[in-house]
């Protein structure tokens, strides 16, 4: 409601303004911008938009406006922008070509213009800005060029006869009330480039039946197809996340909804007032439709007959053949071959067929565009009649025709100076400067005039007077001579009747300054004051205590001079160390120290803090320096003992260990251990010796048990 009640306003906005510009005396040229100028032929009713550039923005009702005599518009290549409001409420205007060198359309641009039947908007425009469109209520067809990203809000609102629209695969959003009261819709199609589609977007189109949703729309605006009151299907696609309130509500012929399974939000009411026998299709399972959040107020929804995982093979049907562009003088005309699926009715692939020949310029009689001058070629130019393209030639300079010369910059002679002017010819057709030529009028001298008194110095007490004779050139007015001339003697000072500046002291003495009553003199002298003879006055006497390394004493002071004296000398105190505090610095074998502050300053005094040494602490032994035992050498290793505070090394032992002898179980004179061939016999493993002989295995054999008990 509250969106009808903004349509009638701004319509009755725009028509309060219609009487003002009918009323007006009707001009026939104008401007419209800095570079952009307009023409109308009242007998045709044609509109001409020339130049180059942006038109302007028409906050206040254009020219245009309400000019019911225009029925065509032709704005000719060059002009770069369509502006707000330019064409609004132009009733009559049936016909409207738009070149290829317009970018943007402005808001209002075309709205309320009630004949318009059909709009082709170039692929060269890249925005189109909202309520464009709004109210032509005889437009049937409109096709958006390829260069357009996002259908403003409300673009084509209330256009109550559009039946066929073409939205480019380049568009990514759908704006608010877009399509608002399109009554007369019957199919539309969301490419697959578009995000969202906003609220109330196709608002009240009741004829509209078929609808396809491109697979990347992500969002369903609030009560965006509410009263489409014809739709009996609708498939939304698995990229939708959410439905919002009343999206479909009063779609009272709503039957059969197919929901992908993306959606994880139906907003309230998205549902109500469809189709009693309406039955929900669900791509997902039904776990997962139980996961959507489903607002308040959607009975219908949750009372209609669900069916889970409803997939389908699509079944390709006929191809339909729908006209996509019409035939243009540099193209031919371009049909969209449509296969739908004869289940489910999506789109399944379209493909673009051109028919037939381009038509062919229809170019007009040629017209002079740019008059030639002396020094630039002119251009002759003709326009095609179905789509404005300019085909152009140009028409040769016509050469100068010089003037008489005449006097420019002229500057009179100075005294010093030479004065000059310059003798220049202009073209008398263009008026451009063909030649200049400076010329010299010589000095004229200086003329003295009588001498004049400047700088006059009247005397002063210290210096005489004097003034300048200064003579200047009567005509130029420079100067000529200047001569310093003295006047009058010195004056001498008068002197005032003095400031005593320091007074005299019982020893010391005082100052007096005169100073120099002449106006604007300021000079001073200064005198000495003899001392006052007396006895000095004394201040009371000053005592100041001894420190611990300053003695004491007592200070005397004149009051009336800086005369002063000292006495009663006391001794300095010494400093006074009784409370020490350890460093914290000694170690296993060194005393640390302590330190004191003095009870009366801040002196400190540091000294050794005997038997601080707190000894070292031994820790586990440990073994270095191990040698190993051989058949004929003893072994060692030194057992080492080290302090667990600072790491020092407190004892250390040496310990020997006894040699291992010669084994020779084999009895083959050789030594198993270090493979020594023993002569004379073997060696013995127990003592090291050989025993030969005839008893030498039994001496080596009793030998082996002592060794093995050893």
């Amino acid at each position: 409601m509250k969106r009808i009640l903004s349509v009638f306003l701004a319509a009755f906005l725009l028509l309060t303004a219609l009487p003002l510009a009918a009323q007006a005396d009707l001009e026939t040229t104008g401007t419209c911008g800095e570079e952009v100028t307009w023409s109308f032929d009242p007998a045709s009713g044609e509109l001409l938009i020339t130049g180059n550039g942006p038109m302007e923005e028409f906050n206040d009702p254009s020219p245009f406006c309400g000019l019911s005599e225009i029925r065509t518009l032709t704005i000719e290549a060059g002009v770069t922008s369509i502006g707000y409001g330019a064409f609004s409420n132009c009733l009559d205007l049936t016909d409207v070509t738009i070149p290829d060198s317009v970018a943007e359309i402005g808001g209002y641009a075309f709205s309320g213009c009630e004949a318009l039947e059909c709009i082709t908007i170039p692929d060269s425009v890249m925005y189109v800005d909202s309520n464009a469109f709004e109210g032509c209520s005889s437009l049937s067809q409109a096709r958006l060029g390829s260069g357009i990203t996002s259908v403003a809000d409300e673009l084509f609102s209330g256009c109550c006869a559009l039946t066929d629209v073409v939205i480019p695969e380049t568009v990514t959003e759908i704006g608010t009330w877009s399509f608002g009261g399109c009554t007369s819709l019957v199919s539309v199609t969301v490419p697959d480039s578009v995000e969202s589609i906003g609220a109330e977007a196709f608002y009240g189109c009741e004829s509209l039946q078929s609808v396809t949703i491109g697979n990347r729309v992500t969002t369903i605006g609030s009560a965006a197809f509410f009263n489409c009151s014809a739709l009996e299907s609708i498939t939304i696609p698995n990229s939708v996340t959410c439905i919002e309130e009343e999206a479909f509500s009063g779609c009272s012929s709503l039957n059969s909804v197919t929901i992908g399974s993306g959606v994880g939000n139906i907003g309230a009411d998205a549902f109500s007032q469809c189709a009693e026998e309406l039955e929900i299709y669900y791509v997902g399972s039904r776990e997962a439709w139980e996961a959507i959040s489903i607002d308040e107020s959607n009975e219908a929804l949750l009372s209609a007959e669900i069916h889970y995982n409803a997939t389908h093979e699509h079944v390709a049907g006929g191809t339909d053949m729908a006209l996509f562009s019409d035939a243009t003088c540099t193209k031919p005309a371009v049909y969209l071959a449509v296969t739908h699926c004869t289940i489910c009715g999506e789109e399944l692939f379209s493909e673009p067929i051109e028919d037939g020949e381009p038509l062919g310029h229809a170019f007009g009689a040629w017209e002079t565009a740019a008059t030639p001058t002396c020094t630039l070629p002119g251009e002759a130019q003709r326009s095609c009649s179905r789509c404005g393209a300019v085909e152009t030639q140009p028409i040769s300079a016509s050469g100068h025709t010089p003037g008489e010369a005449v006097h420019e910059n002229e500057t009179a002679p100075a005294c010093e100076t030479a004065g000059s002017y310059d003798a220049v010819i202009y073209c008398s057709v263009c008026g451009d400067e063909l030649s200049r030529e400076t010329q010299t009028i010589p000095a004229s001298g200086h003329t003295p005039g009588e001498a004049v008194r400047e700088n006059e110095i009247p005397a002063a007490c210290e210096t005489a007077g004097s003034y300048d004779a200064v003579v200047y050139c009567t005509i130029c007015g420079d100067e000529l001579s200047r001569e310093t001339k003295p006047e009058g003697a010195p004056l001498d000072h008068d002197w005032d009747n003095g400031v005593v500046t320091l007074a005299p002291t019982c020893s010391d003495c005082g100052t007096q300054v005169f100073t120099c009553k002449r106006a604007g003199c300021g000079a001073t002298k200064e005198e000495e004051l003899k001392p006052v003879p007396g006895a000095h006055v004394w201040k009371q006497a000053e005592i100041v205590p001894p420190t611990c390394t300053d003695q004491g004493y007592t200070m005397h002071a004149c009051a009336r001079c800086r005369y002063g004296y000292s006495d009663d000398y006391v001794g300095a105190l010494g400093h006074s160390f009784t409370i020490y505090s350890s460093n914290h610095d000694a170690t296993c074998t060194a005393d640390g120290t302590k330190t004191a502050t003095c009870d009366r300053c801040t002196e400190t005094n540091t000294v050794a803090d005997k038997g601080s040494a707190f000894g070292h602490r031994p820790g586990k032994p440990v073994r270095e320096n191990e040698k190993a035992a051989f058949c004929e050498t003893d072994g060692s290793y030194d057992e080492v003992v080290y302090c667990t505070k600072c790491g020092n090394e407190t004892g250390r032992t040496t310990h020997r260990i006894e040699k291992l002898g010669h084994v020779d179980t084999g009895n083959d004179g050789t030594c198993d251990r270090c493979g020594r061939q023993m002569t004379g016999g073997s060696h013995c493993a127990f003592c090291g010796k050989i025993h030969g002989g005839a008893f030498g295995w039994l001496i080596r054999f009793f030998h082996r048990i002592l060794a093995w008990f050893k």
